[in-house]
């Protein structure tokens, strides 16, 4: 049976004095991971944005897809 987890990413500002990044700086910041995904997966070398979890397993997006109403990163455990 297939597991599904959806994880919430958020952008927050480093400061309190700082701004909110907005849809557009959503887009930007995921538009620019998806570069990085597709370079990495061309050059073999996914480790590099890989994320370790437990029992020696690790989490990278394979995929990122952005749209005006939503945006969403499938991974490969």
């Amino acid at each position: 049976m297939s597991t599904f987890k959806y994880y919430n990413i958020q952008i927050l500002p480093l400061n309190e004095n700082g701004k909110m990044i907005g849809s557009e700086g959503y887009q930007s910041v995921f538009k620019s991971l998806d570069i990085l995904v597709s370079k990495t997966i061309e050059s073999k070398s996914v480790s590099a944005i890989s994320h370790s979890l437990r029992n020696d397993f690790f989490i990278a997006p394979i995929d990122v897809k952005v749209r005006d109403d939503c945006i969403w990163a499938v991974h490969e455990i």
